[in-house]
């Protein structure tokens, strides 16, 4: 028995025998069950309250309680569990407004067989909500702490996202910032070149950097050096600015605006990766190293194809790449294999823009990567998982809709000999 196999399952059931026949059927499908049951609205508050659950079950109709008012204070408690309504035969309607209320799944008392299927597909489905739900808390975290000020605009020219730096250092609220066009913030002077820029920007696809000032609510200017890249299929710009107002604009201050792009990149657990216009390595982050098992000085300098990529893959990507930055274009996503010092390999999702210098002359590229190796394997199996749950689903549904037709059947037969009918379908 794994820990995977372990799991702890809140029963809403008032029929202590039905409770127990849903934990035999799970334990026959290979789990090792912890469970409790609850029949009342205060039980079930307290049983969340005072544990963690992996998975709900719930009758629809109880004597002091029912799926749609435990749905509901599931949803007020801000857990994200999932919910399996086992009930009796219900009409159509039923089943629909319980699952838009937000169960997972509806399953009859007497096709229970349906019930292990349908609690390994939630469980993989809640694991991969977890996942992404803190990849977005660590995401958000960032974007709230950082010093300097980050954005999502639009091309209709409107703030659609600003962190907490803004309204900070502005003094304009958030409300004003996301009301007016963003234009009217900058100064006037400065309006005309920032709206060039936008234009430019979302003409390609790489990211670029300029400067503009902008007016605080107090009448005085920020002096703001920005990079920013377009994701054109929604229209948006995405963008971060660094305050160097008290930074004299010189080299130093671009030098200064790259180092605190480097820190950042340190700092995030995503793989971060600078190289020159000969694909030859000039910065990659410790989350990187860390994975490949290099040591930074093994690879700063040195071809990053010879490096990281196999054998089977160096010629083709190194061509792309090469034949990308002669052309002045480079893809914004990009999928491919990297492999570690004992040779393991990784699939990595990439992110990447062209970097220019003040002249608009390419100078290399920059790319954030995300190790997806887990994630392709756990949609492999999930696929897997889907499919064989539909061909059971298929099987179930035609095998229950013959009950149906035989309990008809039985009916019309007892009505024929002047017997009350015993299934009333």
């Amino acid at each position: 028995m794994t820990v995977a196999d372990q799991l702890r399952v809140l029963i809403v059931e008032d029929s202590s025998d039905d409770a127990d026949l849903l934990a035999h059927e799970l334990k026959r499908g290979g789990y090792e069950v912890e469970s409790q049951r609850v029949d009342t609205e205060e039980g079930m508050a307290l049983a969340l309250e005072r544990n963690i659950w992996d998975l709900i079950i719930c009758d629809y109709s109880m004597p002091h309680f029912n799926a749609m008012a435990a749905l509901v204070l599931l949803r007020g408690s801000g857990l994200d569990i999932p919910v399996i309504v086992v009930s009796g035969a219900v009409g159509e309607d039923v089943v629909v407004e319980t699952m838009r209320a937000g169960a997972r799944d509806y399953i009859l008392k007497d096709s229970l067989m349906r019930l292990v299927p349908a609690v390994k597909r939630e469980l993989l489905q809640a694991q991969a909500r977890r996942k992404e739900a803190e990849r977005e808390r660590l995401i958000s975290f960032l974007f709230e702490l950082s010093h300097d000020f980050f954005c999502i605009a639009g091309f209709d020219g409107y703030f659609k996202t600003l962190n907490p730096q803004w309204s900070k250092v502005l003094g304009w609220s958030e409300t004003e910032l996301t009301t007016k066009p963003f234009i009217e913030f900058v100064h006037p002077e400065d309006r005309e070149k920032t709206n060039d820029m936008c234009k430019s920007l979302a003409a390609r696809k790489d990211a670029m950097a300029f400067e503009n000032r902008y007016l605080c609510k107090d009448g005085s200017l920020r002096l703001f050096l920005w990079n920013a890249t377009p994701l054109v299929s929604e229209r948006l710009y995405f963008a971060s600015a660094h305050d160097i107002t008290d930074i004299s604009r010189s080299h130093e201050a671009v030098l200064q605006g790259e180092r605190r792009f480097r820190e950042l990149l340190e700092e995030t657990h995503l793989f971060s990766v600078m190289l020159d216009i000969e694909g030859r390595v000039t910065f990659c982050n410790y989350a990187l190293l860390n994975k490949t098992g290099f040591m930074r000085e093994e690879v700063i300098g040195k071809s990053w194809f010879d490096v990281f990529l196999p054998d089977d893959a160096r010629q083709s990507v190194s061509d792309m790449f090469h034949g990308k930055i002669r052309a002045g274009e480079m893809p914004s996503y990009f999928e491919n294999e990297i492999q570690t010092r004992s040779g393991a390999r990784r699939l990595v999702i990439w992110n990447n823009v062209i970097l220019r210098d003040e002249a608009g002359k390419i100078t290399g590229t920059a790319s954030i990567g995300e190790d997806i190796t887990e994630r392709k394997e756990y949609e492999k199996v999930l696929h897997g998982k889907m499919l064989e749950i539909e061909k059971l689903n298929k099987f179930m549904t035609g095998r229950e809709l013959r009950i149906i037709e035989l309990k008809k059947e039985v009916d019309n037969l007892l009505k024929a000999g002047g017997l009350p009918p015993k299934y009333k379908v």
